[in-house]
């Protein structure tokens, strides 16, 4: 999509995500998320998780940074973020118990539930212990999140390939 194409290339975010990264940033992929209303038989459960606990980048200094498009919070399955959790490095990650196909690593601190109005984003390191609980609102609640690193990060989840050599990744700033 063209829209979300120039977002994550061209947004106002990539200020931020300058300061976070360095002058050469490289975008490794995005995703839109929708979270349905859980129903009987549903959950919609994103269990804690880090991003590099799916997608191992190294060096370890990705930014992820997530849009609410809607107003977000404990109602309709905000997200919620381990405090510190950055400085314990990678967490081992098992099976989720509320989906199969989801992993899930475990918290040792407090969850600080992040509570943003519809356009508002956080930026988070690859490493923060991250999730979201059900969707009691009744509505769908849909957000995006777009993830970048340097233009040198290897994806180790798929044998060292370097990130600028995946189909999905492209440079945003600077140079490679």
């Amino acid at each position: 999509s063209e829209p979300i194409r120039r977002f994550a290339t061209q947004g106002r975010h990539l200020g931020g995500v300058r300061q976070l990264l360095g002058p050469d940033v490289c975008l490794t992929h995005q995703q839109f998320i929708t979270k349905l209303p859980d129903g009987e038989h549903e959950a919609s459960d994103i269990p804690l998780h880090q991003d590099n606990g799916y997608g191992r980048l190294e060096p370890a200094t990705d930014v992820t940074v997530w849009v609410a498009l809607v107003d977000t919070d404990a109602t309709n399955g905000g997200l919620v973020v381990e405090e510190g959790s950055h400085h314990r490095g990678l967490l081992e990650h098992g099976q989720a118990g509320v989906n199969p196909l989801l992993r899930e690593a475990r918290a040792v601190g407090p969850l600080v539930e992040l509570t943003l109005a519809a356009g508002e984003a956080v930026a988070f390191s690859g490493l923060t212990l991250h999730g979201s609980g059900p969707n009691r609102s009744g509505a769908p609640r849909p957000a995006l999140f777009v993830r970048y690193c340097e233009p040198a990060t290897r994806m180790m989840s798929e044998g060292g390939k370097p990130v600028l050599e995946d189909a999905h990744s492209w440079m945003v700033c600077g140079q490679a």
